[in-house]
C-alpha cells in the first residue's frame, strides 16, 4: 500500500537533524534491509503527507521548531499554510482544534464511500480530539497499528502523555 501516514515521535534533540533522527528511528522497520529482528513495514518514505498536516496552536505559527516539507508531491506543488505543520515540539501541535473538525471530516468520508465500501463496517465517533493516523513510532522504537498500544493504552492517550517538547513528525511510507 502506498501513501500511509506514520506519527513519528522523537526526542527533542532529533530536530537538529531531523532527518537523520527519522531515518535512524525509521531504519529497524525498512523492508529493504538486513537488520535483526526484521519488522519490515516500508520500503520508502518521506517527511510529512500533504493530506495529514498538523494543526499548529495559534499565535505560534511561526516557530522555528515547525517543520514543514515543501517538495512537490506527485505532480503538486507544497505550499506553506500559516497555522499547518508536518511535525514539531507537542506542545505547538493543535491536537484539540484538530479533533474538533474530526466529526465532520468522519461523516463526509463515511459518505463518500460506495455501499461495498460500507459493508460490513458501522459509522461511529467518539466524542474526543482524533489524530488521524495509520500507524505510530513510539519515541521508545514500538510500531504501533490499529490505535492501541495495549489493551488500555491508545496512541491519543500516548501522545496526549508526552512531555511538551517531545517532537511528533508525520512521515508518508510506501509500503
Amino acid at each position: 500500500m502506498s501513501g500511509e501516514v506514520v506519527t513519528v515521535c522523537l526526542p527533542p534533540e532529533a530536530g537538529a537533524d531531523l532527518h537523520a533522527a527519522l531515518a535512524a528511528a525509521l531504519a529497524p522497520l525498512d523492508m529493504n534491509g538486513r537488520h535483526e529482528p526484521y519488522q519490515g513495514e516500508w520500503d520508502h518514505w518521506r517527511l510529512g503527507q500533504p493530506d495529514h498536516a498538523f494543526m499548529v496552536v495559534p499565535r505560534h505559527e511561526a516557530r522555528p521548531r515547525l517543520f514543514r516539507d515543501l517538495t512537490p508531491r506527485r505532480g503538486r506543488e507544497r505550499r506553506a499554510v500559516l497555522g499547518l505543520c508536518d511535525g514539531g515540539p507537542r506542545a505547538l501541535l493543535d491536537f484539540a482544534a484538530m479533533g474538533a473538525g474530526a466529526p465532520a471530516n468522519a461523516e463526509r468520508h463515511w459518505a463518500s464511500l460506495s455501499d461495498e465500501d460500507r459493508r460490513g463496517h458501522v459509522f461511529e465517533f467518539a466524542d474526543t480530539w482524533v489524530v488521524a493516523t495509520d500507524h505510530l513510532l513510539t519515541v521508545g522504537g514500538t510500531w504501533v497499528s490499529g490505535g492501541f498500544l495495549d489493551d488500555s493504552v491508545t496512541t491519543h492517550a500516548y501522545l496526549d502523555q508526552l512531555a511538551a517538547d517531545t517532537l511528533v513528525v508525520r512521515v508518508e511510507i510506501h509500503c
